[in-house]
């Protein structure tokens, strides 16, 4: 499956059938262009400021909730134990895995 790394870690021990992987790309992809135009030039105008990130934040959570819609109950399980440990490591310092860059 396509997409950034955070994204992969919310499926860590989920196996999606070829339809929900054409709907994840297609959910990701909506939200990725949303994001975009929030910072058109990337962060090298700097991080984003509050308003900006609480944006993001919104999005980010629209986008769980609606990959989260196609899942089977027992990917939900899986994905949601998942979305909790990404949350945990941003609210740590940054959504890196340990040993990144």
């Amino acid at each position: 499956m396509r997409g950034g790394r955070g994204t992969q870690m919310l499926f860590e021990g989920i196996t999606l059938s070829e339809a929900q992987q054409k709907q994840v790309q297609d959910i990701t992809g909506k939200y990725r262009e949303q994001m975009r135009a929030l910072m058109p030039n990337g962060f090298q105008g700097g991080p984003p400021d509050d308003a900006t990130r609480a944006k993001m934040d919104e999005l980010r959570s629209k986008q769980t909730a609606e990959i989260r819609a196609i899942l089977t109950a027992d990917q939900q399980t899986i994905f949601d134990k998942n979305v909790a440990e990404a949350k945990k490591r941003r609210e740590q310092g940054g959504n890196r895995p340990p040993g990144g860059r």
